[in-house]
């Protein structure tokens, strides 16, 4: 898919303007909105992922030998649908997770 929307939650020590959700729109494999308003990557202070960015952040994240990790994919097109990591049980607040629901070709 090259052409998609979908909603991604960011679950993480952050704010609500970090967290989500985001309606995120996808053109030609480039974010082209964000809750309907035009994306500009160099203005966002928010990494919002597509869903290739999703399948990368896992596999560096793999190899970090995380503390804790928990990814489910969905089961008619396999993409990440929940995905969180914990890479140190010492530090607090380090956790990052991705929840990817309403996945829709456009």
């Amino acid at each position: 898919m090259h052409n998609y929307e979908y909603t991604l939650r960011i679950n993480c020590f952050c704010g609500p303007e970090t967290t989500g959700p985001h309606l995120i729109r996808i053109q030609a494999d480039t974010i082209v909105s964000v809750n309907g308003t035009p994306y500009v990557a160099a203005n966002s202070y928010v990494r919002l992922l597509k869903i290739p960015d999703l399948f990368l952040f896992i596999r560096e994240s793999d190899a970090r030998k995380p503390f804790r990790r928990s990814v489910k994919y969905d089961s008619v097109l396999g993409y990440p649908t929940s995905v969180y990591y914990d890479f140190d049980e010492r530090i607090a607040d380090e956790e990052i997770g991705y929840i990817i629901t309403d996945l829709k070709k456009n």
